[in-house]
């Protein structure tokens, strides 16, 4: 069928049901299994849930056809499709480190230029170097190997002379520095960094691969992405698809340098130098374009303009019924009314309602509001691990190992769901109601499992407790403190990362709390982090110190996501 290599969907339709048409009228004689050989198709999605809108799709537009039941193709993210085509290729010998292991290979790098650093943490500066030798990598750039040569670049770059260089002369010098060690670091492990394996295997994609791919919702792609994008549709293999408007559509000017949602579009298609198809533009594509507007206007006067030119059909109406502009004095007043909003819609019998927001803590707020009047909600984003119970247990039992079993780490760790997996959670709860009150609060004890131990063989005497809460109150600090004996030796001198993270997962098994942790989503999470540090520190042999420990470990419960399913 003849389509164009780049299809624009104009704002206001679905991308998706569009692209489930075509997929449908290409494959029409493959129907029902498009999984077939004969099929040979892929589709890249940016966003790992489009993948069940688009099987949906494909199923009730099959459906009209005849077809009550679909097969169908592959759909998969950009990235693990080209790391699928990576793994059949066999040009690749060395191995690939996973960001983890590019982690503690960098620090080790940054560790040895702290010169470089001053009092700056290298875990701290890890994360921005990384992204910025990502971005070089994947932009298809590398490092002089003379710096003077590097430096004159930059001063190129900045329109400066090198003699006015001297202001940004620390920053390139690290950056030029860090760079040759990191790769210098690398080639020493005989491994290849991801990113670098990333561009590798789009160009294997290319040489191995016949397969029609169809890539919908990526707006932006690297220099890398952008060579392989052009020889796939050179190729005729290639099918992209974008959610706006072409700068070249007749009755829109706008400049080069305008905010207008749809210049990633209109560079990407003068980028390839393509000539698509003009659809019809609909109402709400006119009001994005009245919206975005770079005029001296303000809003309110660009929306009576545009209602003024549409006075005489039914679009100002039907903006005017999607939009609303609410203002709200706070974050809980916000919630509420996004609450509300979204129970209205389901009263009036609306079932596709989305959430779209930046601030994390407001959409855990409006979970909880939503949730509590029985509404489930699927969050697409997800949260750190560092803000889940699971997380959180996993810090204070750390923080009792630093600060010699303080009280309040103590009793948050011990009233937490995930410890004590060996013992009746009853019982536990009415033990360490009796340590806080009994012990702690009475006694004035402020720390130490020895001093605890005393004063409770002291009080159970004199407030007649039964045998059994003593006991168990005694088993149950006797087991953290066989637990806390792996990891007190490591507060000290440097260690193995290796060391660290076995230690830290042997000890959370000592207390129960391992078992307790893969019967909860959020902890099974936990568990997997911790093997995949363990993994990691295999493959990578570092030492450091407990505080550069907890940093690390303290950046991979953030970096690790925790999604919950819909109630």
């Amino acid at each position: 069928m003849n389509r164009d290599k780049v299809t624009l969907i104009p704002y206001g339709e679905d991308p998706l049901a569009l692209l489930a048409q075509h997929l449908l009228a290409d494959y029409s004689e493959q129907l029902p299994d498009l999984t077939s050989e004969t099929c040979n198709a892929v589709i890249l999605v940016a966003e790992a849930h489009a993948a069940k809108r688009l099987r949906q799709h494909l199923l009730q537009q099959a459906e009209r056809l005849g077809h009550y039941a679909i097969l169908c193709p592959k759909i998969i993210s950009l990235r693990d499709y080209i790391k699928s085509q990576l793994k059949k290729s066999a040009n690749i010998s060395q191995s690939i480190c996973n960001q983890h292991q590019r982690e503690l290979i960098l620090f080790d790098a940054l560790s040895q230029h702290r010169n470089l650093l001053g009092s700056g943490s290298p875990w701290h500066l890890s994360s921005d170097l990384l992204q910025l030798f990502d971005q070089l990598t994947s932009n298809l750039n590398s490092l002089p190997d003379n710096y003077d040569e590097f430096e004159q670049t930059i001063a190129t770059a900045y329109g400066l002379s090198v003699e006015d260089f001297p202001a940004l002369g620390q920053e390139a010098r690290l950056v030029f520095t860090l760079w040759h060690a990191w790769h210098a670091q690398l080639n020493a492990e005989h491994v290849l960094d991801s990113e670098a394996a990333y561009v590798l295997g789009l160009n294997a994609e290319l040489e191995n691969n016949t397969q029609q791919v169809y890539i919908i919702g990526h707006h932006h792609f690297s220099e890398a992405e952008q060579h392989w994008l052009k020889q796939l549709l050179a190729q005729q293999r290639g099918h992209l698809y974008l959610h706006g408007q072409s700068r070249n559509t007749p009755g829109i000017e706008h400049t080069e340098s305008d905010y207008h949602p749809d210049m990633p579009v209109h560079r990407l298609v003068n980028l390839f130098n393509i000539k698509t198809t003009i659809k019809t533009s609909n109402s709400y594509n006119d009001f994005i374009n009245h919206c975005f507007a770079n005029e001296e206007m303000f809003f309110k006067q660009r929306a009576a303009e545009f209602a003024k030119c549409h006075a005489s059909t039914a679009t100002a109406k039907e903006i005017k019924d999607k939009l609303k502009l609410l203002f709200c004095k706070g974050h809980e007043e916000q919630s509420h009314a996004v609450e509300l909003q979204v129970r209205r819609w389901l009263l009036e019998g609306k079932e596709n309602i989305g959430i779209v927001t930046e601030n994390r803590r407001l959409a855990r707020r409006v979970r909880a509001l939503l949730e509590r009047a029985d509404v489930p909600l699927h969050d697409l984003a997800g949260w750190a691990l560092s803000t889940t119970r699971s997380g959180a247990v996993l810090e204070r039992w750390l923080e009792c190992i630093e600060e010699d079993f303080s009280f309040l780490p103590l009793l948050d760790l011990m009233k937490s769901p995930f410890i004590f997996s060996q013992f009746d959670a009853t019982q536990v709860k009415q033990a360490t109601y009796r340590l806080e009150h009994d012990i702690i609060r009475q006694e004035n004890i402020a720390r130490s499992l020895h001093l605890y131990k005393k004063a409770i063989q002291n009080r159970a005497e004199k407030l007649q407790w039964s045998s059994e809460i003593a006991a168990l109150l005694l088993q149950m600090l006797n087991n953290l403190e066989a637990a806390s004996a792996l990891l007190k030796p490591l507060l000290y001198g440097q260690h193995s990362a290796l060391i660290f993270v076995e230690k830290l997962t042997e000890s959370i098994k000592l207390i129960g709390m391992t078992e307790l942790l893969q019967n909860d989503a959020a902890g099974s999470r936990v568990i997997e982090m911790l093997e995949t540090l363990n993994h990691s520190a295999q493959q990578y042999t570092l030492e450091f110190s407990w505080p550069d420990f907890r940093t690390w470990l303290g950046r991979s419960l953030e970096q690790f996501v925790f999604s919950p399913e819909p109630l």
